[in-house]
């Protein structure tokens, strides 16, 4: 029972990491939200399959140069504010979304995976 007068605490709380470089993921890592600067181009690569891992991707600050992702396998879709969407329905080996150089902060991809697949959702803003 909560005591009155106490501001209530959720003990949940993403574990985040300052992506500025290529990177790979591991499945320990899973959880984590991920703060990308990208002032040089660089990879994000999930190269694993792992049930119920998942990551929110987000953009930092305006990227300067372009974002990949690449995933083992994916499905999904992501939207841009310019009313283009990019779809990732291809269950091939290596599957990449690339966010372009220019890109607003705040833009963002989450990926869950089912052990098979990455289902990814995102929406990427323009500068």
């Amino acid at each position: 029972m909560a005591k009155i007068s106490r501001t209530p605490y959720n003990g949940a709380r993403y574990v985040t990491r300052q992506i500025s470089k290529s990177i790979n993921l591991n499945s320990k890592m899973t959880g984590e939200a991920l703060f990308v600067d990208a002032q040089e181009a660089l990879t994000v690569s999930l190269p694993f399959l792992d049930n119920g891992a998942y990551f929110k991707i987000i953009l930092k600050n305006e990227n300067a140069e372009a974002v990949t992702l690449s995933f083992a396998s994916m499905s999904g879709i992501v939207f841009s504010d310019d009313g283009s969407a990019t779809s990732a329905t291809s269950h091939e080996a290596q599957t990449e979304i690339t966010i372009p150089a220019g890109s607003a902060s705040g833009s963002f991809i989450d990926a869950l995976c089912d052990g098979e697949r990455w289902y990814v959702q995102g929406l990427v803003a323009t500068a």
